[in-house]
């Protein structure tokens, strides 16, 4: 029978009543959980204040981390000062464009967007960000207006620029293009990612030989970067000139033996032919010459890889490159598909999707990113993973495989 609601009892027996309470009623575990989902809300709002970076003052931006201080590890505020840092010299929006066309409602993001537009009409990251949601709208005349602007409150806008350079290509306005990139290019001549553009704007245009040198200048300035070998290997294949270039190498390997760059060069050519005994003793030459010759030590961890042999030499391998290229999308790829052969899932996701994140028109990193999530049992995220590898390139290596997972998944 229900007690009365005024019955009296004495102070002993309310405390044990409330403490038989407190423990039916699970307290303590909605308590601690309450204060576990609260700590964890904190990295959606600190990733919204890095995303915002660009666009408000820092002042504003100082007043609302001291907010944060209160109750932040000083850790984790230390990350996020960090990133805001980088971003503010960097002037990159890439997180917000990330976060907002992520959403995939267009007509509520370009709602947004104009929004913050109203409150700073002179930011460039802005203009830039709203270019992309209309190349995303395959509205190619409001989008170049976009990037026009952007570039006007910001000539050194890296990342309008290439937009734009993009949209008038697939426009056909070749030689302006040209005329965008050769202005760029005269005002920052050693930098990669103006001369990377221009490389291939040049390729399209039809001048291989100067896209050619470009590259070499690249390559020559910093044996890292992927992205130079990668668009050289490239041009040599499209032009049938890869063992007319592979010769020219070799004579300058000749001339000098310990040439990273010269080795590296032949190494990848010997894989687009097909030789890839011959491409994988090239990398353990270059390797001996450079332990930490980054291309090398991921594409010699790759052929491991593939060959499904060696996975623990080759996990040497993609770590050491790691060390020395922390957000490569090829070498974040690597890494991680190298944990998903060795079933180590939790390793492997974060990894393939930074490298799918960063490197999106890549099939095979969405690829392997849809295959872990299905080595996870998460087939959720794997269905639109692997779907988009397929819409991007139908016949890329693993598209069977792919394709057996959806069905196996029910894609």
């Amino acid at each position: 029978m229900r007690m009365p609601l005024d019955a009296q009892i004495g102070w002993r027996e309310l405390f044990k009543r409330t403490l038989k309470e407190t423990v039916a009623d699970n307290c303590f575990g909605m308590a601690a959980q309450l204060a576990y989902y609260f700590f964890l809300s904190l990295f959606p709002a600190l990733l919204i204040v890095v995303a915002l970076t660009s666009l408000f003052p820092s002042n504003l931006l100082e007043s609302i981390l001291n907010w944060f201080t209160a109750f932040t590890p000083p850790e984790v505020l230390e990350i996020v000062r960090g990133q805001i840092q980088q971003s503010t010299q960097s002037g990159h929006t890439g997180l917000l464009t990330f976060g907002i066309l992520g959403a995939g409602n267009m007509e509520k993001a370009e709602s947004e967007v104009r929004t913050v537009l109203t409150q700073a009409p002179q930011s460039a990251a802005v203009h830039t960000v709203l270019g992309e949601i209309y190349m995303t709208k395959r509205d190619t005349d409001a989008a170049i207006r976009s990037f026009q602007r952007a570039l006007e409150l910001d000539h050194d806008d890296l990342e309008a620029l290439t937009h734009l350079v993009t949209l008038k290509v697939q426009t056909n306005h070749v030689a302006e293009a040209r005329r965008l990139v050769d202005a760029r290019l005269a005002q920052a001549p050693n930098n990669p990612a103006v001369l990377g553009l221009a490389a291939r704007t040049y390729a399209t245009a039809g001048d291989v030989s100067a896209a050619e040198n470009l590259l070499k200048r690249m390559i020559a300035s910093d044996s890292s970067n992927f992205s130079a070998y990668g668009m050289l290997g490239q041009l040599y294949m499209s032009h049938e000139r890869l063992e007319a270039a592979r010769v020219e190498y070799e004579k300058a390997v000749v001339r000098d033996p310990r040439s990273i760059a010269a080795h590296t060069i032949i190494a990848i050519i010997l894989e687009a032919q097909g030789k890839t005994t011959e491409a994988q003793r090239r990398y353990e030459q270059i390797l001996e010459i450079d332990p930490y010759a980054v291309v090398a030590a991921n594409n010699l961890a790759w052929l491991h890889v593939q060959r499904h042999q060696n996975l623990d030499f080759a996990l040497e391998l993609a770590q050491r490159a790691k060390q020395k290229l922390t957000s490569d999308p090829r070498v974040n790829d690597t890494l991680g598909w190298i944990y998903y052969e060795k079933n180590l899932t939790d390793q492997a996701i974060p990894l393939l999707l930074e490298g799918a994140r960063r490197d999106a028109g890549n099939p095979l990193h969405h690829y392997h990113l849809g295959m872990a999530y299905v080595q996870q049992g998460d087939w959720s995220k794997a269905r639109p993973e692997l779907q988009r590898a397929l819409a991007l390139k139908p016949d890329f290596p693993g598209a069977d495989l792919a394709k057996n997972a959806l069905v196996m998944i029910g894609g």
